[in-house]
């Protein structure tokens, strides 16, 4: 309470700094005194003097604490003070632990060996500890305050001061939350120890207990840091929320203890600890941060003491209302199976329900700039946030270039969205190195709040990264992007080009159209072949009219003789792509002339499927009367010199797109000599099966003439046997049964090449087209 009058005492300070230090240093300094008394003070007034001593220095040190956090929020900017009170926490706690061992081994020596006085031994304790409050002065007193406005020499209406926090609604919910929160601390805090303790409870030993304690307070400390550096990369409030939800599990677990069962309950009991360290060290550090981003820079000092006073009476009220509800519930006692419910346990869930309330309450609380909750706990799922956590400790510390290097590396291969904003500040790093490894690292995290700062690098010749962050906007898939990489293509710098077309290419946006239309000229080979890729990529974005121009403008004359090998083979490869909505009967005449005077295999064999594409589902109905002239024209290719390996199987992969529709024979081309064996074997009794359903059995002999022909290897002669068929010699009754038999019948009637070609695809290919023609597709 005595922090109000303080707020509004310390809001008329020109200096918060030497208030809080030389009453801090009061405060603790009394303890001189208290020293003193076993000495000075006869032992009937003891009591009251060292009441009336720790009383004096209780106020003290309390009237600091609203000027203290209005100086401290100066001091420490705002995006980080997550990471500054986290390692102070962590140091503080640190200190807690550390310094009582010492301290009672030192005591020990009185108390339990009587090697001295009692009274020296504590004299000696606090005489160390007020040396260390005149440290901690000299400390106080060399921090900067930052300036603050000029503090007003006029009287403050103090009812108003105090009545501004609690007309704020935001404000409101937040110390309606916290008074929420203090309850479910306080109200059964101190029974959680009486029920390990108690013989009616648990009936732990005391070094037990106090060991399974030290779990929850080392969950905090190791946890603290992390909690700081979240809070300030998504804001305190969803961090708050979720360090609530962790505290409902604690009590909830407390209901699970058995009496009796020892092992069972030091496991849990370590679980729920560890669970309520890291929960509780979150809520402490984001409630305080929440604190100081809902107050007002003005009157900071006025909301803290506020929030201080409600606090602390909740705090103080709620624990007399839990000891009251024990007492109450004393008499409750019943069981179901192994498990008890006594007033114990019905405290921890009533605990737990408070704190599911809480929950709710912080949802009512706004803060600036903040994340969602499910925002944050989705990037935490896909983060591993510990080990992020450790390299970008490296990333902040000053390390060594092939340290910082390698930290970004690991950064990269965690795919960690937390680390986007300290990437996105590497990318101003002086070490090349570094820069191209942090453009990288964003590439595969592929986070878009990355696009605007690696946007801005796409044109910056000084950093040097345009193509690489041009390849991680196109890993990003932002079409956001896309307005940047557009001018990048327009730009001077031939790589960042090249690597901004590709970019366009992954994100596929139809606004690129026009830049990618500059680039198709085979005088820029790099880029015409990139800008081929993109054409494939926006194919199914672009309305029909422009993928015709695109193919009877740009595509099609860049296949010219003339051109270079590289673009020709990627204009074929645009070609099959914006065969469906860009074929028309003039193209594929053309691109008819184009496979008839191309002389390499490779871009044959892609001019090959393009064609195969140009009368598919989808395409200009009238290329369908062009069917039999393209089937010719693709056999005519399979046949030529040079056409082996992968350029055959993709031609011949076209001639089947002919037959049998697109990609129906892509499943047979990868199989092994065996599983064809089989395959061809299986297709034969399928036949059979087809023909004896049709009544003719008399074509019977064919198949079999066809098998013994493959694993001789005649393939041209398995060919020729399908294709006797008399069955096939009838109209089928589809169109699908229709082109099956013509190609079939074409690839029967092949001229010149009668020494047999040691392709087996073909008799695979020639049985698949029977048994689809006689009926059952493939």
């Amino acid at each position: 309470l005595l922090q109000i009058p303080a707020a509004l005492y310390s809001d008329r300070l020109e200096s918060r700094k030497r208030f809080v230090a030389f009453n801090a240093v009061a405060g603790r300094l009394v303890w001189l005194l208290i020293l003193a008394m076993p000495f000075f003070v006869p032992e009937a007034s003891r009591v009251w003097v060292f009441v009336a001593l720790l009383t004096v220095s209780s106020a003290l040190l309390t009237i600091i604490g609203p000027a203290w956090t209005s100086w401290m929020s100066d001091l420490v900017p705002a995006d980080a003070r997550g990471r500054y009170f986290g390692q102070r926490t962590m140091l503080a706690g640190i200190v807690t632990l550390l310094i009582p061992l010492p301290a009672g081994a030192f005591l020990d020596l009185a108390v339990k060996y009587h090697r001295f006085d009692v009274r020296w031994g504590f004299a000696v304790l606090f005489a160390i500890a007020c040396v260390a409050s005149v440290a901690s002065f000299v400390m106080l007193l060399r921090q900067p305050e930052p300036p603050r406005a000029a503090p007003t020499a006029d009287r403050v209406n103090p009812f108003k001061a105090l009545s501004a926090p609690l007309a704020d609604r935001n404000f409101r919910a937040f110390i309606t939350y916290s008074a929420a929160i203090v309850v479910s601390q306080t109200f059964a805090g101190q029974f959680f120890v009486a029920w390990q303790l108690d013989r009616g409870g648990l009936n732990m030993p005391y070094l037990t207990v106090q060991v399974l304690g030290a779990v929850a307070s080392g969950a905090a400390l190791a946890t603290t840091q992390i909690w700081g550096y979240l809070s300030d990369k998504f804001g305190s409030r969803p961090l708050l929320q979720l360090a609530t939800i962790g505290t409902v599990i604690a009590p909830i677990l407390w209901l699970f203890t058995i009496r009796g069962a020892f092992t069972y309950n030091v496991v849990l009991i370590v679980v729920l600890n560890l669970v309520a360290g890291l929960a509780w060290a979150g809520v402490g550090l984001a409630q305080f941060n929440l604190l100081l981003s809902t107050a007002p820079a003005e009157s900071r000092s006025t909301y803290v003491a506020v929030f201080s006073a409600v606090t602390g009476v909740v705090g103080g009220i709620a624990p007399i209302l839990g000891g009251i509800a024990m007492e109450l519930l004393r008499p409750v006692m019943f069981s179901f199976g192994i498990f008890s419910i006594n007033n114990y346990k019905i405290l921890f869930f009533v605990t737990a329900l408070i704190r599911i309330g809480c929950v709710f309450l912080l949802s009512r609380v706004f803060e600036e700039h903040g994340r969602s909750t499910r925002y944050v706990l989705d990037q935490l799922i896909s983060a591993r946030p510990v080990s992020s956590f450790l390299r970008l400790r490296q990333l902040g510390r000053p390390v060594r270039e092939a340290e910082r290097e390698h930290a970004i590396e690991q950064l990269a291969e965690l795919r960690s969205p937390l680390a986007v904003e300290e990437l996105v500040a590497a990318l101003d790093d002086v070490s090349q190195s570094v820069r191209d490894s942090a453009v990288r690292a964003l590439g595969e995290i592929g986070d878009p709040r990355a696009v605007p700062a690696l946007a801005a690098k796409l044109t910056d010749p000084v950093a040097g990264i345009g193509g690489l962050a041009a390849a991680a906007l196109g890993r990003i898939g932002d079409r956001a992007a896309t307005p940047d990489l557009n001018v990048a293509v327009c730009g001077e710098d031939a790589e960042v080009q090249v690597a901004a077309l590709k970019a366009i290419a992954q994100i596929g946006d139809p606004l690129s159209l026009a830049v990618i239309i500059s680039a198709l000229d085979a005088r820029h080979p790099t880029a015409c072949e990139a800008a081929c890729l993109a054409v494939s990529a926006l194919a199914p974005e672009l309305p029909m009219s422009d993928t015709r121009a695109l193919v009877r403008d740009y595509l099609l004359p860049l296949l010219a003789p003339g051109a270079p090998r590289g673009v020709r083979f990627a204009a074929a490869r645009a070609l099959r792509d914006v065969a469906k909505t860009g074929a028309t009967p003039e193209t594929a005449v053309l691109l008819l002339s184009r496979l008839a005077t191309e002389t390499d295999p490779a871009v044959a064999s892609r001019l090959a499927f393009a064609l195969s594409r140009f009368g598919g589902e989808g395409a200009d109905t009238n290329i369908a009367s062009l069917h039999e002239t393209r089937t010719v024209a693709l056999l005519s290719a399979l046949d030529r010199p040079g056409m082996t390996g992968l350029a055959y199987k993709q031609t011949l992969a076209g001639v089947a797109e002919m037959g049998l529709g697109e990609e129906a024979f892509y499943p047979y081309l990868g199989l092994n000599e065996s599983a064809r064996d089989q395959t061809v074997n299986k297709l034969a009794e399928e036949i059979r099966r087809l023909l004896h359903k049709a009544g003719a059995d008399t074509d019977a002999p064919s198949v079999n003439a066809a098998v013994e022909a493959y694993t001789e290897g005649a393939h041209r002669e398995a060919v020729r046997s399908v294709a006797r068929l008399s069955a096939l010699h009838t109209i089928p009754d589809g169109e699908t049964q229709r082109r099956a038999a013509a190609v079939l019948g074409a690839m029967a009637r092949r001229r010149g090449h009668d020494a047999e070609a040691p392709q087996p695809e073909e008799s695979l290919l020639a049985l698949l087209l029977a048994k689809t023609a006689l009926g059952e597709g493939a």
